[in-house]
């Protein structure tokens, strides 16, 4: 008898416990290609809903994300970010409450925390090789900096120069957005894509003729480094 009773309260600790309802988010940090998936443990829709588009999402975000939720399984649907991702960004989901399941049930309204956007980073570099461009290559040397976003010109000048390693002097860097001719001379690998570019699934861009690329900088010194540093 108290073995039954030990074993129902244990049974009723572990019901209690469960959640009616689960986000899964397919990255670590909300990305353009993110998969954002809303499971239910009991059937919400019937199969003639399966595919469809919901009119109102479960899914509350904040801030506001424009995109649709759409149902996979009686049970499952994924929301689809159409619009208004932003990188860096931290991002509130919680179900929205007055939600039934197919029997009538009222589904327990239900917060799922918070997931921040990717921050905004370096994604690729590379520097030419003495190889490639001579003695000069040592003495001003070039950088290819791709990045997960578009940047400012203004800020990157400011913020950028080389330094020796006892940072006892600092040498100017030239900074410029990179073009297609750069990519052709000099970079032979993938491209990568702009945030937005991302966010209108291209992963891999085509460079056309003289297109400047605003999320790639080349960066030269202004004057060549010290012997020795």
């Amino acid at each position: 008898m108290k073995t039954t009773c030990l074993l129902g309260l244990i049974a009723l600790s572990l019901t209690s416990s469960l959640s009616a309802s689960d986000l899964i988010i397919s990255t670590d940090s909300l990305t353009p290609e993110s998969t954002i998936e809303l499971r239910f443990e009991t059937p919400i829709v019937g199969k003639e809903k399966l595919g469809s588009v919901e009119k109102s999402s479960p899914l509350i975000i904040t801030p506001k994300l424009e995109g649709e939720f759409k149902w996979t399984s009686s049970r499952s649907g994924q929301f689809h970010i159409t619009k208004g991702l932003e990188i860096g960004t931290d991002y509130h989901f919680s179900l929205r409450a007055g939600i039934k399941d197919a029997a009538g049930k009222q589904i327990p309204a239900e917060d799922f925390g918070v997931t921040s956007s990717e921050d905004f980073h370096i994604s690729e570099h590379w520097r030419a090789s003495s190889y490639s461009r001579g003695y000069s290559g040592q003495k001003t040397p070039l950088y290819m900096l791709q990045f997960n976003d578009s940047v400012s010109l203004d800020d990157a000048q400011k913020l950028t120069y080389f330094q020796t390693s006892n940072k006892a002097q600092k040498v100017p860097a030239v900074v410029r957005y990179a073009t297609s001719a750069d990519f052709k001379k000099y970079y032979r690998r993938s491209i990568e894509p702009t945030w937005e570019e991302r966010g209108a699934g291209i992963i891999k861009p085509v460079l056309k003729n003289n297109e400047t690329r605003s999320n790639t900088l080349i960066v030269t010194t202004a004057e060549p480094l010290p012997i020795g540093e």
